[in-house]
């Protein structure tokens, strides 16, 4: 090979190296600048903001999951809400079109029913019997909030919101309103701006850990009436510590249907062994 075009080879080789190493630098130190509102202003304009809620939702969504032995696990599920005061919520887990689970709570307790097992058990309506059938370590009334575009509030301190912390976050680009919780925790919601989506929620222990982060993406709108709706069509909660990481992906959602009062009800099937848990 010619010896001046091998020393250009290389010295492109090196500029070339140099240019990627200095774009790479540039991309991880991205700074996405402050909007040009005031943050008393952006502050105001998104805790006072109340978006419309409808009074039901089904939605059906691919829920991807890691199971106890490491394996991605694929399965659809049917989430209906109620908007009302008791966070009624029914869900049903299936596999090739067929049911293998379904669970229903009204807020105060629970009923869920294992079809490979059949089992029915019943109890008081905790963080841990909604994550018995999707495992996002909150209540059913949390769990309404979240799904309807808002953030957790179960565990947030008393007076939370007077020594809660605003301001621009420039590596994820949104706003972020920290609330002290309970135990010594911090809850960090992340709005986009203008349109004040909340597209990252982080729980951190009193050590600065994350122990708990929802992610949403994919915002769309939804009209029902006269009314416009907006959420996320990709959700994902994940808890870090434990390794749990769990997405959900909605691929139909209907707003303000009428169900009966039974879809909120499940009683022991014939047969089926029960348990009650405290």
């Amino acid at each position: 090979m010619n010896k001046k075009y091998s020393q250009s080879i290389n010295y492109l080789s090196i500029l070339l190296s140099i240019l990627l190493i200095s774009a790479f630098s540039s991309s991880c130190a991205r700074s996405i600048p402050t909007p040009q509102v005031e943050l008393a202003d952006a502050q105001r304009q998104i805790v006072e903001a109340v978006r419309p809620v409808p009074e039901t939702m089904r939605a059906i969504a691919r829920v991807d999951y890691v199971d106890e032995k490491n394996k991605k696990r694929a399965v659809g599920q049917e989430l209906i809400l109620s908007a009302d005061d008791n966070a009624q919520l029914r869900m049903t887990v299936s596999a090739f079109d067929k049911a293998i689970a379904v669970l229903v709570t009204d807020g105060t307790t629970f009923g869920l029913f294992d079809v490979g097992q059949n089992a029915y058990v019943t109890g008081r309506a905790t963080p841990d019997s909604i994550s018995s059938i999707l495992p996002v370590r909150l209540s059913a009334l949390d769990l309404h909030r979240v799904l309807f575009g808002s953030y957790p509030t179960d565990e947030l301190a008393p007076n939370a919101h007077e020594t809660a912390e605003f301001y621009w976050d420039s590596k994820l680009g949104g706003y972020c309103y920290a609330l002290p919780l309970i135990n010594g925790a911090t809850q960090k919601a992340y709005y986009s701006w203008p349109d004040k989506d909340i597209f990252r929620i982080d729980v951190s222990n009193a050590k600065g850990d994350v122990i708990y982060r929802y992610e949403a993406s994919n915002f769309t709108s939804q009209k029902s009436g006269d009314v416009v709706y907006r959420f996320p069509d990709k959700i994902r909660f994940s808890l870090p510590i434990e390794k749990a990481d769990v997405q959900l992906r909605i691929d139909k959602r209907d707003l303000d249907v009428e169900f009966a009062p039974a879809v909120f009800r499940l009683l022991p099937p014939q047969g089926a062994k029960v348990l009650v848990v405290e």
